[in-house]
């Protein structure tokens, strides 16, 4: 007799809580054999027959992620609001990162960028939002990156830091988000030293760690020659003046 069978032939005389976890706990093991699809049927069930909101918004926020993997970013977008419209009835992390995940969907070439701005403004306003500020100025911190709008970008990247992340990756990203745009406008000793903050916070063994630290390590030569290519133009400079310049020079 198939799982499915079963569950509704018990659904009258269940527990609805029990009946809810029995489903989630399906949509865990379809999830592990990664079939995404068998995943969102069982666990919108679980969503149905579930008193707890906490698990309710987690659930939800499951599905947005599931929707995610099918490619499915209207039904995704969906699920995470499901979740925001909860507000307090949601745990505060949920609501957060249910907002990021809609803020990774945006169109930065067509999609409305006064009402994204406004809506983060609100929620950095929002004092219940204080101990996420580092996820929060991310977000914006990206939405000014992908426009090329470095030096706002840059503002909220440090602000995230300054929010001291718990999430080790966070800080990573932030500052390795800096050290990317420090390295386009060409100022390589700030790239380098943002680079190395970037690595104190990767595991050593992993691939992103290697791939940073080849960056940081290719730009020892590019700051050795450019530091000759500042001290020979600066004695040329020097030679160029009269002896009264120099004078003043020094």
């Amino acid at each position: 007799m198939g799982i499915s069978k079963v569950f509704k032939e018990k659904e009258a005389v269940m527990d609805e809580q029990v009946l809810s976890d029995a489903h989630a706990m399906l949509a865990q093991a379809y999830i592990k054999e990664s079939y995404a699809d068998s995943a969102t049927t069982v666990l919108k069930k679980a969503i149905v027959y579930t008193k707890d909101h906490e698990k309710e918004a987690r659930y939800r926020f499951i599905l947005g992620q599931l929707y995610e993997k099918l490619n499915q970013p209207d039904s995704a977008f969906a699920a995470f609001q499901q979740v925001i419209d909860m507000k307090r009835k949601s745990p505060r992390i949920y609501v957060i990162q249910a907002h990021s995940r809609q803020a990774a969907q945006f169109d930065y070439k067509s999609g409305d960028t006064l009402v994204f701005m406004e809506k983060y403004r609100k929620l950095l306003k929002d004092r219940e939002n204080r101990p996420y500020l580092d996820a929060l100025n991310y977000q914006v911190a990206v939405f000014y990156d992908k426009q090329t709008i470095n030096d706002k970008a840059t503002v909220y990247y440090n602000k995230s830091l300054r929010a001291k992340p718990k999430d080790k990756y966070l800080s990573a990203t932030d500052y390795k988000s800096i050290g990317e745009i420090s390295f386009e406008e060409a100022r390589y000793v700030a790239a380098s030293k943002y680079y190395d903050s970037t690595m104190v916070y990767l595991d050593p063994r992993g691939r992103e760690f290697k791939a940073v630290k080849k960056k940081r390590d290719n730009l020892a030569d590019v700051i050795k020659y450019e530091t000759i290519a500042q001290a020979n133009d600066s004695i040329l400079h020097v030679v160029s003046l009269s002896e009264s310049g120099r004078v003043s020079y020094y």
